[in-house]
């Protein structure tokens, strides 16, 4: 058996126990790799298993989730970015990620004290340029809050491109 599809395999079983849907150590991760490889290898089955794995995963999105992208909301909306600009899903992501958009437009950026890529400012930040590549018009996070996100990087010294 080939070792990637072993991989896969071994990706599928280990998903059914895991309870984490995060990006770096959970289902969303493991959403990736899988779409990655059946799209890769045109296997129907993984595809079929991943879109499953998709939909448990929108239904445990919840409020309590933190924001940054190791553990949090714009991880997970940096996993269904990125299968839409492999070209793997195909949907408006302002509708797909409008709830987790909205989560995450919750929090005040002026408030925050995380700053890093991981799971904080920074993270969300490319999250939103990702999701800026990918779909030109960003409907489902208003100019605000984009504009406050911008100073709070500015103001921490923290946004390469502005500081």
């Amino acid at each position: 058996m080939d070792k990637n599809l072993q991989i896969a395999n071994y990706l599928m079983l280990k998903s059914i126990s895991i309870r984490n849907i995060s990006l770096y150590h959970g289902k969303t991760g493991i959403l990736l790799a899988l779409y990655l490889f059946s799209h890769q290898e045109e296997k129907e089955n993984i595809k079929e298993y991943a879109w499953d794995l998709l939909q448990d995963i929108h239904k445990d999105i919840n409020e309590t989730l933190p924001l940054g992208l190791e553990y949090g909301l714009a991880g997970i909306g940096l996993g269904m970015t990125l299968l839409k600009s492999h070209g793997i899903i195909d949907c408006d992501l302002n509708d797909l990620l409008y709830d987790i958009d909205q989560q995450i437009m919750m929090y005040d950026p002026r408030r925050f004290t995380d700053f890093s890529f991981r799971n904080g400012a920074l993270g969300i930040k490319h999250y939103i340029e990702q999701r800026l590549v990918v779909e030109q018009e960003l409907l489902s996070f208003d100019t605000f809050y984009l504009k406050e996100l911008q100073q709070a990087l500015v103001k921490n010294s923290l946004d390469q491109n502005e500081a």
